[in-house]
């Protein structure tokens, strides 16, 4: 969303009806859902890049001549957990991501014939926000399964719809969906850094 004020002034107490124009403003991108079938070594070094964002976009002044938007972290749904070691002040070095959850399961980073199907958006599947090297995308684009042509902001209009649709207020709260273990919380384990 690049509105971050949609609803500066809710409250519990006091809380804003969204309209669907709000949605119009907040997410003006038309960016469609993708669907591709993503081995563990291609998914360990796309989570590499999100840190690496994530890493100048909080660490760096002026960021490093990296993005400038918090779009260009990674977020997952509901039920799935990212976890990072954070080296601040040591600069990333492509040994950040500890590991990728799922339904109580761990996603192989080490087996490069296993494969997951995972949903992103078409805007970062083509490389932007800095997940390229060299122009070259580090999402495999031969390896799209489905391209739904179903915009991002409808989706989130939907699932606010479908949040909503007995009357009940929105209330977001924080589900540790991802995790930034400090660097010096590792050093008696170096099984970790393989």
């Amino acid at each position: 969303m690049s509105n971050t004020l949609i609803a500066p002034t809710a409250t519990e107490l006091a809380p804003v009806t969204l309209k669907i124009a709000d949605m119009y403003s907040s997410m003006p991108y038309e960016n469609s859902l993708l669907v591709m079938e993503i081995t563990g070594p291609q998914l360990k070094a796309i989570l590499e890049r999100g840190y690496r964002n994530y890493y100048y976009y909080n660490h760096v002044p002026g960021h490093g001549g990296y993005s400038y938007y918090t779009t260009c972290l990674l977020d997952t749904n509901a039920g799935v957990k990212i976890t990072y070691i954070d080296t601040f002040p040591m600069l990333p070095d492509g040994n950040n991501v500890v590991s990728l959850e799922f339904n109580g399961q761990f996603v192989d980073f080490d087996d490069p014939a296993k494969t997951y199907n995972v949903s992103t958006v078409n805007y970062l599947a083509a490389g932007s926000c800095n997940f390229n090297d060299a122009g070259v995308s580090l999402w495999p684009l031969d390896s799209i399964v489905e391209d739904t042509q179903f915009y991002v902001r409808d989706a989130v209009i939907d699932y606010i719809k479908d949040l909503t649709s007995g009357g009940a207020p929105i209330n977001p709260q924080i589900e540790g969906r991802l995790e930034f273990l400090q660097l010096n919380n590792f050093l008696w384990m170096p099984t970790l850094f393989k």
